[in-house]
C-alpha cells in the first residue's frame, strides 16, 4: 500500500500578507491547480489525504478521477472567518472493503477492511496557532481509535521535533513517524509540519522532494506552499498483533 498527504493551498488563504513575496503568476488558481494535477497524476497513490481543498477543485478532482477512486465528501474546516475549504480522502477502488467516511471538526476519517483487518485512516488539519489546542486535538483523536491498524496523516501545523507534544503523544500510543527530517513548508520560515504516522505497518519507502528549499520554486513546481509526502508499506504490511 502507498499513501499520500498533501495540503494543496486553498485559494481563500492566498490574500494573507505572508504571500506578498511569492510570484503572483504562480499563485494564480488555475495555474496552481494545473500543476497540482500534473504531480498527482504522476504519483497516483492508493490512498490520498488532501487538505485545503475548495469546492471547485473538489469537483474537478472528482470529475477526472471518480472512476479510479472512491471519494469522501468535502469536509470544511472552519479557520476563523475562512472555512470554504477542507479535507477529503480518496481510496482506489478494490484496495479496501466496506469503506465508510466520518466527519469531525478538524479531521475526516475512513473505516474500512484492509486485507480482512479493520483499518482507520485519518486526515487531519490541526490548529495553526495554539499548541495546547493542537495537543488536545491529537489526544482526542488518539483516544477514539479502537483499532490497532491506523494511519494518521495531514497538516499537523507543528514542526516535528523530539520535544513536540503531539508527536510524543503519537509515539506513546505506538505510532511511528515517517517524516522526521524534511521540511514541507517554506513560506516565511521552513518547517516540517506535514506527516504520515502509522501503527501496525512496516515502512518500505518514504518519498519527498528534498531538493526544494525555496517557496517560489515550490509554488512554481507544485502549485502549493506545501510539499506532498508519499509513504509505501511492504507488501506484507501487517506485522504487529492487535
Amino acid at each position: 500500500m502507498n499513501i499520500m498527504t498533501w495540503n494543496i493551498l486553498a485559494d481563500e488563504y492566498i490574500d494573507k500578507k505572508e504571500y506578498n513575496n511569492l510570484n503572483k503568476k504562480y499563485l494564480n488558481r488555475k495555474i496552481r491547480f494545473k500543476n497540482i494535477l500534473k504531480i498527482f497524476t504522476l504519483l497516483m497513490p492508493e490512498i490520498v489525504l488532501f487538505q485545503e481543498v475548495m469546492r471547485e477543485e473538489y469537483e474537478l478532482l472528482k470529475e477526472k478521477f471518480d472512476k479510479i477512486y472512491i471519494f469522501s465528501k468535502l469536509k470544511y474546516i472552519n479557520w476563523g472567518s475562512a472555512g470554504k475549504s477542507g479535507n477529503i480522502i480518496l481510496v482506489k477502488h478494490n484496495i479496501c472493503n466496506d469503506v465508510k467516511f466520518y466527519y469531525k471538526e478538524n479531521h475526516i476519517y475512513m473505516k474500512c477492511l484492509y486485507k480482512h483487518r479493520k483499518l482507520i485512516v485519518i486526515n487531519l488539519h490541526l490548529d495553526d496557532i495554539d499548541k495546547n489546542k493542537r495537543k488536545k486535538q491529537i489526544n482526542d483523536i488518539i483516544e477514539k481509535i479502537n483499532h490497532h491498524l491506523c494511519i494518521i496523516g495531514g497538516d499537523f501545523n507543528e514542526h516535528y521535533s523530539t520535544n513536540s507534544n503531539i508527536f510524543n503523544s503519537l509515539k506513546k500510543n505506538k505510532f511511528d513517524i515517517s517524516n522526521k527530517k524534511y521540511n514541507t513548508y517554506f513560506v516565511n520560515k521552513s518547517e516540517n509540519i506535514d506527516n504520515i504516522c502509522y501503527r501496525g505497518f512496516q515502512l518500505n519507502k518514504f518519498y519527498i522532494d528534498n531538493k526544494i528549499k525555496d517557496s517560489n520554486i515550490l509554488i512554481k513546481k507544485y502549485g502549493s506552499d506545501h510539499l506532498p509526502i508519499v509513504v509505501k508499506f511492504y507488501k506484507k504490511e501487517i506485522y504487529l498483533n492487535t
